[in-house]
């Protein structure tokens, strides 16, 4: 196995962004003639990791397989297309930032803010939770998750935007500076957490963080919830033509995901992609459910539509990844993706998931810190951790390892070949997995003065992901 360690040296507290290699760097940004700085890595005969152990990969399969119920309607196989021949809005990545309750647009070529935008009304002070996971559509609109429960919604293209003061113009960041809840007009809706479980009254999701869209605009996420003094697992499908103004249940629709009982203060699901179909798989780390085993779950939900009603319901599988009682995936799941033909779950191992048969097999890697983890359009897999790590998605070793200033908490693959590091303060680093030179941007602060921290930003942050999965590069 080939395995070699790259270092970068930067100066993050005084440059406003790029890295320099003992010499002055580039600017980078709107008075870059280029856009991005001429910079790069040096390398080091540092000494490798520790070595990484493997567990053979064995049989698996899935267990507490449930079917629909009478409060979803009909249930059977996904009768949706998956949005084929749909040209991806390319050029931006959505970077959520937590403390602050914002979400950033960069334009991935130029490493400019053209936008940040308040994901909740009420500042940090006066609500709980934040942004922490973002997803990008084909059409290049983003959806933001809160920790706390609901989600918000933000066109990419102005043309899309109302004027709602009627003023002949559309009101919308186009910097650093969030405009204020009411005056912003390109947030398109947010959804409120008690609006995710229809059919619950006065029963919202209070710890919510995957969010993913399919080919077809819809929307999954998942969260935890309690009903009669119990906690339990949902999801939430949510249609292309929802309507804000359209009663919930026409266009929302909910599942309980039995078969798993969360634990005492569970966060929930860690992570949701979509597969080629539009179906929606979300991972629990062990010690998120009371699972007696010690292993993680993976959930598969399908959707249906009822030809008839047109009705949606949806039923799930759960996957436990083990190998058998003494091999069991207990890490806890800091990141997901699903790739050219498998699921991967990351932690401090990552594991591979067959969808098609339930086989599974992970692999300790030897990293620290580890969080998100992605993979590009060459079958490498990308994960955040103390460093930026290139896995093999053959046998799951760390095949090269980039080496950065800070820990990154999340990390993206854009349309131009960039891997993308986010680290939580607020400092984003832009790798070519070709030649490893590296850009650096450290967001401005706000119109307040604060500096943007927090920024624990995972999920498909370019859209990249869905565009790869659903055949639409």
């Amino acid at each position: 196995m080939h395995l070699s360690i790259r270092f970068l040296i930067c100066a993050p507290l005084l440059l406003d962004a790029g890295c320099f290699n003992g010499e002055e760097p580039e600017e980078v940004g709107e008075n870059s003639s280029s856009g991005t700085a001429d910079s790069g890595s040096m390398d080091s005969d540092t000494d490798p990791p520790p070595p990484m152990t493997t567990t053979t990969t064995g049989g698996g399969g899935a267990d507490d397989t449930t079917t629909g119920d009478e409060t979803t309607g009909s249930t059977g196989d996904d009768d949706s297309t998956t949005g084929e021949d749909v040209e991806p809005v390319m050029g931006a990545i959505w970077v959520a930032s937590t403390d602050q309750r914002t979400v950033s647009r960069i334009n991935t070529e130029t490493m400019v803010e053209e936008g940040r935008y308040f994901t909740r009304e009420f500042p940090a002070e006066k609500a709980p939770g934040g942004p922490v996971q973002t997803s990008v559509s084909l059409s290049g609109d983003v959806v933001v998750s809160d920790s706390a429960g609901g989600l918000t919604k933000f066109h990419a293209n102005e043309a899309d935007c109302a004027d709602d003061d009627m003023n002949g113009m559309v009101d919308t960041s186009k910097d650093h500076n969030a405009l204020g809840w009411d005056v912003e007009e390109c947030r398109a809706w947010d959804i409120d957490a008690d609006l995710l479980i229809p059919g619950l009254p006065e029963t919202r999701y209070e710890s919510q963080r995957p969010v993913a869209w399919n080919a077809e605009e819809q929307i999954w996420t998942a969260g935890v919830y309690t009903v009669s003094e119990a906690s339990a697992f949902g999801v939430t499908f949510i249609d292309s033509d929802y309507d804000p103004a359209s009663p919930p249940s026409a266009n929302i629709a909910f599942r309980e995901i039995t078969g798993i009982i969360p634990s005492a203060d569970s966060l929930g699901f860690a992570m949701g992609v979509v597969d080629a179909e539009g179906d929606f798989w979300v991972a629990l780390s062990a010690d998120a459910t009371e699972s007696a085993d010690g292993a993680g779950r993976v959930v598969e939900i399908t959707s249906a539509v009822d030809p008839m009603t047109g009705a949606i319901s949806l039923d799930h599988e759960i996957h436990v990844l083990s190998l058998n009682a003494e091999n069991v995936f207990g890490t806890e799941i800091r990141g997901m993706t699903y790739g050219s033909e498998d699921v991967f779950v990351c932690g401090s191992a990552v594991g591979r998931l067959d969808p098609a048969t339930g086989a599974f097999g992970f692999t300790a890697n030897g990293l620290s810190n580890q969080h998100g983890c992605i993979e590009d359009d060459q079958m490498r897999l990308w994960q955040a951790s103390d460093s930026l790590a290139m896995l093999s998605t053959n046998d799951l070793g760390v095949d090269d390892v980039i080496s950065l200033p800070e820990a990154l908490f999340g990390v993206a693959y854009d349309y131009n070949g960039y891997v993308w590091g986010v680290a939580a303060s607020g400092h984003l680093y832009r790798v070519d997995p070709e030649t490893n030179d590296i850009q650096f941007l450290e967001l401005e602060p706000g119109a307040d003065g604060t500096p943007v921290t927090g920024s624990a930003s995972y999920g498909d942050m370019t859209g990249f992901s869905l565009a790869r999965v659903s055949g639409n590069l």
